[in-house]
């Protein structure tokens, strides 16, 4: 609760106040849910807002034949618009939704990045901040 009291996200808020929610009420949900918490606690609105905008360039490269469809979990192929997208945010911001992997691809100790798009984690995460109802 004192993440969500902090932060000037209010999708994170929401999110938060969600979690705890299923947490309280269903036993069997805790141990999922506290990842998910823990995870979405280490967020900010600008990683939120690179989280997306690489999901975006992902669907615009698939939308326009730059990438084709990717198995689950399968390596997915570096693209234009994905490439795009990163170097509009800083290095230290990539480099943290890597850390956390919420993103896929590499980052090395001299801050070149090739990142490729999104991981699953990456993806549950933007999908719980878009179905976020309170």
């Amino acid at each position: 609760m004192i993440a969500a009291g902090t932060s000037a996200h209010e999708g994170k808020r929401k999110l938060l106040a969600k979690i705890v929610q299923r947490a309280v009420l269903d036993d069997a949900e805790i141990d999922p849910q506290m990842l998910m918490f823990e995870l979405i606690e280490q967020l900010e609105g600008p990683h939120i807002r690179c989280l997306e905008d690489i999901h975006r360039a992902e669907r615009e490269a698939q939308a326009s034949g730059e990438m084709d469809e990717v198995a689950p979990r399968a390596q997915k192929p570096i693209t234009r618009a994905v490439s795009r997208t990163v170097e509009k945010y800083s290095e230290l911001l990539i480099r943290r939704l890597h850390s956390l992997q919420l993103i896929d691809g590499s980052v090395t100790w001299d801050g070149a990045t090739v990142i490729t798009g999104t991981t699953s984690s990456g993806l549950q995460v933007l999908q719980e901040l878009h179905n976020v109802d309170l």
